[in-house]
């Protein structure tokens, strides 16, 4: 369900959420372009516990940051996406700003 063009809700009632629910938003969010999703369980008996919110922005720095973070303790030297240098980047400035 789309509520103003701006959120995707999807509804399960399931036992349990699996992986595949929560990727079947974020391949929603990426599809449709919007940015915000939110995927919510009925079948619990605390709904509180049960509603996730995903960010496609966060999402998608948050792999680029996961990937940066991997060179780094590597000990390779990375560029951040963040600095604009065009040369290789090795402070952790630079990685600290995502």
């Amino acid at each position: 369900m789309v509520v103003e063009n701006k959120v995707i809700i999807e509804i399960k009632s399931v036992e349990q959420l699996l992986d595949v629910y929560h990727k079947q938003l974020i391949t929603y969010l990426k599809l449709s372009g919007l940015k915000l999703g939110i995927l919510v369980n009925f079948n619990t008996d605390n709904i509180s516990q049960s509603i996730f919110r995903k960010v496609k922005w966060f999402i998608k720095n948050l792999r680029k940051s996961a990937t940066l973070f991997r060179e780094k303790s590597a000990g390779k030297p990375y560029k951040s996406p963040n600095c604009g240098r065009s040369t290789i980047c090795s402070t952790t400035a630079c990685f600290d700003r995502l």
